[in-house]
Order: structure tokens, then sequence, then C-alpha cells
């Protein structure tokens, strides 16, 4: 068996996580489970969960779900221009204090720049930078 440098897959649908529940159960590597919440401000992702969050609440109660079910504050894509959903600047300046990980790369993203300055304020504030990609998986039945 091949040896991979990856220990485990965080699975983190927009507004759902049945998903990743499913492929924790049946997948034959680790799954880190967790959904990523369109809150009312912006994205809010949380890996580690035991139960789905529901959308719309502010980005405060979103943050308050996530940490009370034992996961981290994740916040994808937190200054990328081309995402209407993304934190920007002021949220995330309001929100620092209690983000465990800030995404530093994003594969799609239309100006570096805005990787560039996430990078940065993570250094600043000491807050692990993750890299994530949208990953559109389609299942399809074999008849």
């Amino acid at each position: 068996m091949l040896k991979s440098p990856v220990d485990a897959i965080a699975v983190m649908d927009h507004n759902e996580i049945k998903g990743a529940f499913r492929l924790a159960e049946e997948a034959p590597f680790p799954v880190i489970v967790g959904e990523e919440v369109a809150s009312e401000q912006a994205e809010i992702a949380g890996p580690f969960l035991k139960e789905w969050i529901p959308p719309g609440l502010s980005m405060y109660d979103t943050m308050a779900r996530i940490k009370g079910q034992g996961g981290l504050v994740y916040v994808p894509h937190p200054l990328a221009r081309d995402v209407p959903s993304a934190a920007g600047l002021r949220n995330l300046e309001g929100i620092i204090e209690q983000v465990d990980i800030l995404e530093g790369f994003r594969a799609r993203i239309l100006w570096s720049a805005d990787n560039i300055v996430a990078q940065e304020i993570a250094r600043q504030y000491s807050i692990p930078v993750a890299a994530g990609t949208a990953l559109a998986l389609q299942a399809h039945s074999v008849s």
C-alpha cells in the first residue's frame, strides 16, 4: 500500500453535512466532518462538527454553534473580491480573535493579492493558514 502525505481530508459542503457524515462512515481513510455555513454576513466553515448548523444566522451565532460542538472556526476565502460571500476586511477584523484557521490559499481566485493579504493577517495574529478549493462532485447511477 502506498503511503500518503495526507492523514485525512476535511469535507465541508455548503449548508449541508449529510454527505460528509456518509463519506466518514464509508471511506477507508479518516474524514473530518464539517460544513461551510452561509451566515448573514459571510461564509464561516466549521471542521470537526457533530451536527448541522442552519444557514442565515449571524456570523457570531454561527461561530458560537461551531465552537459549541468542539469545532474550529475556519474562514474560507476571507478577502476574495470575486466571492460575494467573502467576509471582507471589516468583518474579518471584527471576528479575527475567534478565528482558528484562515484560508490563505484559494485555488480559484482572480486577484492573488487577496491570498497574500489573508496570509499576512494570519501571520500577524498567529493563525494557521489553510488551502481550499471548490470541488463539485456528482453522483451518477449505473444501470
